[in-house]
């Protein structure tokens, strides 16, 4: 899988997240759940939300990425419990309600690329984002972002698109 990844700059410095653990089968309607509080919260404050939602995964291993088989994939559907923020950027800080954080990410440049297609695979897409860092001596914190540029809820699978962001180690 030919894989066209970035540096670029942080699109974002703060944002109102909800932080969230969860097994994977659990995670859209989580997620869904969460947005639309947010999304709610934000428009009651008067604020324009202006960017893409996005879910930062916390605990990454990358060498796990690396080296995973479709069966030990599959395995961490059912088993793994994820850690996670799911949030909207903003341009700055903003007091937070309870239940929510106002996340200040505090990272100048990331590697991007870009997942199209089914969330079901982007395993896939991590697993070549994580070759191509490798390949090019990139060092990846142990987190990364998703943002969500289109609405599952009116985009068919195959159409989605997700960035992936990753934070590098300073050198």
């Amino acid at each position: 899988m030919a894989i066209h990844c970035q540096i670029e700059d942080m699109p974002f410095r703060y944002a109102m997240v909800i932080k969230a653990q969860a097994k994977m089968m659990q995670m859209p309607k989580l997620i869904g759940q969460a947005f639309q509080r947010i999304a709610e919260y934000l428009q009651a404050q008067g604020v324009e939300m202006k960017q893409a939602p996005f879910t930062k995964y916390h605990g990454f291993s990358w060498d796990d990425v690396g080296k995973q088989n479709p069966l030990k994939m599959l395995w961490r559907v059912f088993t793994y419990t994820w850690h996670f923020e799911i949030g909207f950027p903003l341009e700055a800080p903003l007091a937070a309600p309870a239940g929510m954080e106002c996340a200040e990410y505090p990272f100048d440049r990331v590697v991007a690329c870009l997942h199209e297609g089914p969330y079901q695979k982007i395993g896939a897409t991590y697993k070549a984002f994580y070759n191509r860092m490798l390949a090019e001596q990139m060092r990846p914190l142990d987190f990364s972002f998703e943002i969500y540029l289109n609405d599952p809820r009116t985009t068919p699978p195959k159409e989605l698109q997700t960035k992936i962001m990753v934070p590098l180690a300073e050198a």
